[in-house]
């Protein structure tokens, strides 16, 4: 559910409590007036008047509590790597000398595209001046921006009849990036490897000997190793150089997915981020020239240069 279609409906539901409230203080007032019109004296109108004293005690007590409680977040999410564990902590203090006796807290973990991924309400109790605090982990499985901590804390008053909200407006932000792979640490399977070692060496003007071959149509007369080749019966030895220079990598990152979902997409577009940065991680450690090309939202061509 997105948050933003959430807030109608915390209204309607805050606005029906208070009717209720309402009706239930003229349902008692009324009840309580009974006995001010048969008994006509002074006795006949405590009930009445401990029942208005009582709302307005209720009602300036959780109006004490909602500015003596405050909430302070510690939490290392600011930025984080995908899949890793990340620890928030929320310490909740409350600075008045009145006991909370019932105090809601909740906790929350936005997912990618703003609605509320996962929540957790924590009910508890606080002396006066009392402090608690809470921690969590949490693991977020998707590259992207996020927010997650405490969401709001709602208070009771001593009877359970007002509440009042505090909503957190600094909420935490997150942003996931990518793990980074070390590609030669990665397992490479004998029949990949084989086929990768099945490469040419280039044949170029230098002083870079790397050793000889059989001559095939198209390769320089120049290069032929006349000497070897005296060697062999009718057939010719070509000279081989090693290709030296700085090469570049180039990486083309692809992301359209068709008429897929998004939320089926997001594990292979993490996938296909993670891959792109690796290879340019491991191209920059080895001295090339990286750059990854891709086409943002706007559909406009980028370059991403480290």
């Amino acid at each position: 559910m997105k948050l933003k279609a959430e807030k109608p409906k915390k209204q309607k539901k805050h606005m029906s409590r208070r009717v209720k409230v309402w009706i239930l203080f003229i349902v008692l007032l009324i009840i309580c007036a009974v006995p001010a019109v048969f008994q006509n004296n002074a006795f006949g109108y405590i009930p009445g008047i401990l029942l208005i004293l009582m709302f307005i005690f209720g009602h300036l007590y959780v109006a004490v509590l909602k500015k003596a409680v405050v909430f302070e977040e510690v939490s290392d999410l600011q930025n984080c790597s995908r899949g890793a564990d990340s620890r928030f902590s929320v310490t909740v203090r409350n600075r008045s000398p009145l006991a909370i006796t019932r105090m809601e807290i909740l906790f929350f973990v936005s997912d990618i595209f703003g609605g509320d991924d996962s929540t957790e309400t924590e009910i508890i109790t606080m002396a006066p001046f009392e402090k608690r605090q809470f921690d969590f982990d949490v693991r977020f499985d998707h590259i992207g921006n996020y927010e997650a901590g405490l969401k709001k804390v709602t208070l009771f008053d001593i009877f359970g009849l007002f509440t009042a909200e505090l909503d957190n407006e600094k909420r935490c932000k997150v942003r996931v990036s990518p793990r980074i792979y070390d590609i030669t640490k990665l397992h490479v399977a004998n029949a990949t490897a084989a086929e990768s070692k099945q490469t040419l060496q280039v044949l170029i003007d230098g002083n870079d000997y790397a050793g000889t071959r059989e001559y095939v149509i198209g390769d320089p007369i120049k290069h032929i190793h006349w000497k070897q080749s005296a060697r062999k019966d009718n057939s010719y030895m070509t000279k081989q150089f090693e290709a030296y220079g700085n090469t570049g990598l180039s990486i083309i990152i692809d992301c359209h997915s068709g008429n897929y979902e998004p939320e089926l997409m997001m594990t292979a577009f993490d996938g296909i981020v993670e891959s792109a940065l690796s290879a340019e991680d491991y191209g920059r450690r080895n001295g090339m020239e990286t750059e990854i090309l891709y086409i943002d939202r706007k559909n406009s061509r980028k370059r991403f240069i480290s």
